[in-house]
């Protein structure tokens, strides 16, 4: 079963265990049925009108038809993949050692590193200053900070902005706000 841990809402570590995440729907149907057991269908499920229910019942059976594959397992572990390899990247962003005891990113540590683990730096550092709206055009702004004849400050959603200083790249609030407001 593949575990993951989350933060709660409340600020605890919790771990979220999916052991049917794998079993398609009228596999599991089939195994309740053989041992004689009761099961509740959430009658949202069928409602085409929800976009997941659509995909389930409409284009994920025409993937598999026009690939003679199933898709949707496919995609299950495309997604297993991708989430080892956050948990990769997670690793190597904490271990990438490049925050000043003031908590700024010190330039040229970041300089070192290979540039998707500058970009995957980059991430975290706003999501941890509470930036919301990050995408891969904001991360390209900010990465390109690291270079010092670019312009020293790009702005961040929210009205703050993160500035190059003194070898160092440092969040700073719109006038009147916290970081993250």
């Amino acid at each position: 079963m593949r575990e993951r841990q989350v933060m709660s809402l409340f600020g605890k570590r919790m771990i979220i265990g999916r052991p049917l995440l794998k079993v398609g729907g009228r596999e599991l149907r089939e195994w309740l049925l053989a041992r004689d057991l009761r099961w509740r269908e959430d009658a949202s499920n069928a409602e085409l009108t929800i976009v997941r229910n659509r995909l389930r019942h409409e284009v994920l059976p025409l993937l598999d038809e026009i690939s003679g594959r199933g898709v949707a397992r496919m995609i299950g572990r495309a997604l297993e993949g991708s989430g080892e390899l956050a948990e990769i990247e997670s690793w190597a962003v904490a271990r990438a050692g490049v925050l000043d005891p003031q908590g700024r990113l010190h330039l040229p540590a970041m300089r070192a590193l290979p540039c998707a683990l500058q970009r995957a730096v980059i991430v975290d550092f706003l999501k941890q200053a509470g930036i919301g709206g990050i995408d891969r055009a904001l991360v390209a702004r900010v990465v390109a900070l690291l270079d010092v004849g670019a312009a020293p400050a790009v702005n961040l959603p929210g009205g703050a902005s993160i500035r190059r200083r003194g070898g160092r790249l440092l969040i700073e609030a719109a006038a009147g706000k916290r970081v993250g407001d």
